[in-house]
This record gives structure tokens, sequence and C-alpha cells, in this order.
């Protein structure tokens, strides 16, 4: 397990930076002979992004190029104007892209085109694509203007690139302007499905199924949301429609799966304002469908507000992660806090549309997101291959805390002084002799079985080799010895040699230290939530505390705690008080799951 996780540990690096050179190398057609449908272009030429006039309702701008910021809020206008170049020819082509604007488009006072809108109830809600506008010869060195209006109060206004060129030229330039961020998208959706993987195959008890599918969903997701605005070119309004609606479904969805990443981890301090986060986060989903729907406001009007809300997710869940240390150590915890922290950055980005007028920070978006979705997929990643590793120690403990086990429970003064008891008894009484011979053998068989590598079994097997280590005392020692067993529930399991010892501790030092001998009782239970078992004397006693220092802990107590525990859960009580006797109570939970128990309950 260890060797394979990281080996894909290495294969999913790889490819994603791998995945992401390509994206870099092949961020547009810088290459004049691109090839495809013969064209052969310079991108320089066809931009067309300078000498463009910006008029505000307040205010008149001449930018040296575009793209360039407007300094205006929503429910206001923006016109922009130039002059077309002399001398076109028919297949000429005018483009740039459309994003949260109501667009029209003036050559002289003819209107040439409008970008496209769904309307719902009355409601006009633009519809993010690129405008393809034909151009006809003779509109060579009319003046060109293009009116946008934004209807959101909380987007402002940005003026894009232009580029004018033959219909390939365009498409492919137009095209090409976002495939660097495309295949991030792309990278960051794969990545996502990675890390649910990763999460589902971690088997530490502070993660759950529900909780990794929906961390790798919120990755997706947000690769999705970003995929859909990279700018690629859509042949048909339907398509960009279509791309919309996903955008801002993902969007939305984005706070209720990482709410309920929150909610299946962490403290329960942390997971009571993961609820809060989740409730908060369902109703946005929620109004946010119903106002759509009534057309009272578009998905477009509340993208800020469910960014807030992930941004504030987000900041907890950083101020969590901080506090509460996660399997993995510290290399996985490094990974964790840096991709957070790019991904608050990222989404800060998206929150604030006057930063896409520089083309740095439009990337920056798609880059972050990646590091984030790289980080967290290397972190579970890490975590597996740790948890394989812990896998391999235990079972390496396990196997070798058998054979202590085994060898203490075997002393040579036991056996000796078994072999004696028989002796003696065979010539007093051999029916006595014959059963306790059975009773030794089934005793050093069970001893010798626990060497094999069933790590759980059911506790009546247990019972069984308890009551032959208890009959042969009870043999030794006669009427001084009592031992009760009250056995009300055998439907669980548990690990051998795990009663036994805590028994033969009782009738060690316990029992044989009192001059009037006394009693052992072994009582099994069913609780609400656990299976109990008990062992009680009421020999000699002991004061407790000695329990702490490790030299006063038998090497088959300390072994039979370590492997309840590992393997069942299980919590161990001591108690004891001097005179009076001591009460071992192991309550083992009724909903473990480790990696063994199902096979052998």
């Amino acid at each position: 397990m260890k060797g394979s996780t990281r080996a894909v540990l290495i294969v999913l690096i790889l490819f994603s930076v791998a995945g992401y050179i390509t994206a870099l190398f092949t961020g547009g057609p810088a290459d004049p002979t691109d090839g495809r449908e013969g064209v052969a272009y310079d991108p320089y030429l066809i931009e067309f992004n300078r000498g463009w006039t910006v008029q505000t309702e307040t205010d008149r701008y001449y930018p040296e190029s575009l793209p360039f910021y407007a300094m205006v809020r929503g429910k206001a206008s923006v016109s922009v104007s130039n002059t077309l170049p002399a001398h076109m020819t028919g297949g000429t082509f005018l483009a740039f892209r459309v994003s949260t604007c109501l667009v029209d488009v003036y050559i002289g006072d003819e209107h040439v085109y409008s970008a496209s809108v769904v309307e719902n109830r009355g409601r006009i809600t633009p519809v993010p694509g690129w405008a393809l506008i034909p151009l006809a010869e003779e509109y060579s060195s009319r003046t060109i203007r293009i009116d946008a209006f934004n209807p959101y109060s909380l987007h402002s206004v940005m003026v894009p690139e232009i580029v004018i060129g033959s219909h390939a030229e365009v498409l492919l330039y137009s095209t090409g302007m976002g495939y660097t961020d495309y295949y991030i998208s792309v990278a960051v959706i794969i990545l996502g499905i990675l890390a649910a993987l990763f999460g589902i195959i971690h088997s530490a008890p502070s993660r759950s199924i529900l909780g990794s599918l929906c961390l790798g969903g919120f990755i997706s997701l947000s690769g999705i949301f970003l995929l859909c605005r990279s700018g690629m070119t859509r042949m048909d309004v339907y398509q960009d429609y279509v791309e919309y609606i996903i955008s801002e479904t993902s969007l939305r969805l984005c706070p209720v799966l990482y709410a309920l990443y929150l909610t299946e981890s962490g403290s329960a301090e942390g997971r009571r304002l993961a609820r809060v986060f989740l409730a908060v986060s369902s109703a946005m989903l929620a109004a946010c469908i119903v106002l759509h729907l009534a057309g009272v406001a578009d998905l477009t009007s509340t993208d800020i507000p469910v960014i807030v809300m992930i941004l504030a997710e987000l900041i907890f869940s950083v101020r969590r992660d901080s506090r509460v240390p996660e399997d993995g150590g510290r290399r996985t915890g490094i990974l964790k806090t840096a991709g957070a922290y790019c991904l608050i950055a990222s989404f800060v980005f998206s929150a604030l549309p006057a930063l896409d007028v520089y083309e740095a920070v439009i990337h920056a978006k798609y880059v972050l997101l990646l590091v984030y979705a790289l980080t967290r997929t290397a972190e579970l990643a890490l975590s597996v291959s740790s948890e394989a590793e812990r896998s391999a120690i235990l079972a390496k403990e396990l196997s070798e805390s058998r054979m202590k086990i085994m060898m203490s429970q075997m002393q040579p003064h036991f056996i000796y002084n078994t072999l004696t008891t028989i002796r003696a008894m065979i010539r007093k009484s051999p029916d006595k002799a014959y059963r306790m011979i059975l009773e030794f053998a089934d005793y050093l068989r069970f001893n010798l079985n626990a060497l094999g590598n069933v790590p759980i079994i059911p506790v009546e097997e247990e019972l069984n080799h308890t009551r032959a280590y208890t009959d042969i005392e009870e043999a030794r020692f006669g009427d001084h010895l009592r031992v009760v067993y009250d056995i009300r529930d055998d439907s669980f399991s548990v690990p051998p040699l795990s009663i036994q010892p805590f028994v033969e501790n009782a009738v060690k030092h316990g029992i044989r230290k009192d001059p009037e001998g006394g009693t052992v009782t072994v009582r099994t239970l069913e609780e609400e939530q656990n299976y109990v078992i008990e062992v009680e004397d009421d020999g000699v006693g002991f004061d407790t505390s000695v329990l702490e220092r490790p030299e006063h802990r038998g090497v088959g107590i300390m072994n039979a705690v370590t492997r309840l525990r590992s393997q069942t859960g299980a919590e161990v009580r001591i108690d004891s008080e001097r005179g009076k006797g001591t009460l071992v109570r192991i309550e083992i939970p009724k909903d473990w799951r480790g990696p063994d128990e199902d096979d052998h309950s």
C-alpha cells in the first residue's frame, strides 16, 4: 500500500505539472501559421484596441488601449466609439466578450447588433458570450459605437478587448484567449475527483465518506465555475446560455458543499458553526432559485453575496485548522494552509470585477485555484500514505505483541506448577487429572493459535480459553479460589488473549495474596452504545496510581489494553481499593468499524 500510494502521488503531481506547462505553451494561437482551417495570421494585426473614446454619464476617457475599466458602478451606461479601418473587405468580423451588460452596436446611425439576452417574466438577463459582428465593405472608415448598460448594482463596467479580422481569424483568436484558463479549469476538475477518491481511501476516523465527497465536489465545482467563465467561444446563443446556467449553479452549490465538508470534520464546536454555514448556504441557494424563477432577480444579481459566503467559510476553515491538527503531520498542515490562502485569494479576485482589467489578475484566479486543488489533493494523498505506514507499523507491533503475550502467559513456573498438580492428581484422582490435562492442552493450543494472523475472534472463544485457565487454577488452589461467569451477552468480538490476562492478574495479584482467598467474577453485558466486559475480584486491591509507571504494568495487560483500543476502539478502566478488590471495565463501542472487525464479527 505504501509504495503504490506514493506512486499514485508522483503520477498525480507529474500529470498536474505537465498539464499546467502544456496550458502555458498553448495559451493562444501565438504561432502565426496555426494551420487550423488553413488560417495564417499575426494576432497583433487583428487587434482593434487603440483609438477608442469611452464616454460615461459623467466623464470622457481616451484609453491608450483596451481593456479599460470605466470607473462606473452598476445601473449605469458606457459608450465607446472608434473609426473602423479603411478599405475593409467582405468577410470581416468584429468580436468582443460580453459579460454582464446589455450591449448594442451602431455603425454610423445603423443598429447592427444586440447582445444575446434571456427574458424571464419581464426581466432581461444578459447572456455572457462572444459577440461576432459581420462588417460590410461599405462600413469602411465609418464610426462604430458600442453602448453598454450594466443592470447590476454590485457589478462594475469593464470595456473588453476588441479584435477585427476574418471570421476564422477572429474565432481562433477569441478562442485562444481562453485556452490557458480552460486547461487549468479542466485540471482542477480532475484534481477534485482525485481528492474525493483519496479522501474516501483515507481511513482516519476524523474523515467520513460524505466529507470527502463534498470536499472533492467543492473543488470540482469551483473548476466548473471558472471553466464556464474562461471565455471560450461558443457557436450559438443556446450554448452560451447553458454555460451561464451551469456556471452560476456551480457557484451557488460551492458554499453548500464546503459547509457540508466542514460539518463532517473538525471539533464539535467547529461543527456547530459549520451547521450555521450550511443552513445559511442552503437558504441562499433556495432563495436564488426562487428569485430567478419568479423573475425578481436573476442569478448574476447574487454572485457577490454567494462569493462572500464562500470566503467566510474559507476564513473560518483556516482558523479552525490552525487550532485542530489533522492526520499527516506538519507537511499536510503546511500544504492545507497554503492552499486555503490561495483559494481565498482566488475568490477575492472573483468578487472584484475591477481587477479584471489586468490580464495577470484574470489568470491568477485560475492559477490560485489550481494551487489549492494541487495542495488539497497532495495533502489527502500524503494522509493516505501516512495511514498506510501507520497500518504497517501497527500490524508489525500486533504481530510482536502476540508473541510477547504468548510468552507472558506461558511462564515456565505456571507450566511447571500445572504439570506438578496433574502429577499429584494422577494417583489421588485420575478423573480430575484427565480433565485437567485436557484443559491444559486447550490452554496451550489457544496460546499457540494466538500467534496467527487472526486479529479478532468471537468473545465466546476468548471466554472458553479463560475458563481453561481458571479451571486449572481452581484445581490447583481448591476452595481458596472461586471463579464465577455471568455471561449476559456474547454477540460481539474481541482480540485473542484480551480477557484472560485481566483474569490471571486478578487471580495472581488479587486473590492469591489474600490469605482467605476470594472470588473472581467475569461478566459480559450489552448497554445502549457499548458491549461491556467486567473482571471483578474481592482480593487485596492496590493503589491504581502505580499504573502510571510502565515498570508496574505487566506485558500481558499492556498489550491487551493496546490491542483492545486499536482493534475495537475500546476504553479500559481499572478501579481498585485496598482491602476491597479490583474492577476492570472494558467498553467496546457498537458503532466501531475497524478494518478487521467486519470480517470476523
